[in-house]
């Protein structure tokens, strides 16, 4: 029994480190069910690239606060959210 409860909370800790690139109308809907609370402990680190500004925007969900940052380039992006995923683990 506590081997898998030790596996579900691996398995969530790696999950929350993964960070998914998803559309703009996915990071979009994700952004709005956090503003109107509708995210139930859903941490994640999600990216996009914006057609319309020609930016990356990167979103950080881990603390549940819903962090959102603009970066130039993918690499800029995916190193911050790197970063934030690191922390996670420490």
């Amino acid at each position: 029994m506590i081997d898998n409860l030790l596996k579900t909370y691996v398995d969530r800790e790696d999950y929350k480190r993964k960070i998914h690139k998803v559309s703009q109308k996915t990071l979009n809907y994700y952004v709005n069910q956090w503003v109107d609370n509708k995210l139930e402990d859903d941490r994640r680190l999600l990216y996009t690239y914006d057609d319309e500004s020609g930016l990356y925007i990167g979103v950080d969900n881990t603390t549940d606060n819903c962090w959102v940052e603009e970066f130039d380039s993918e690499e800029a992006c995916l190193n911050w959210l790197k970063e934030v995923a690191w922390q996670v683990v420490c």
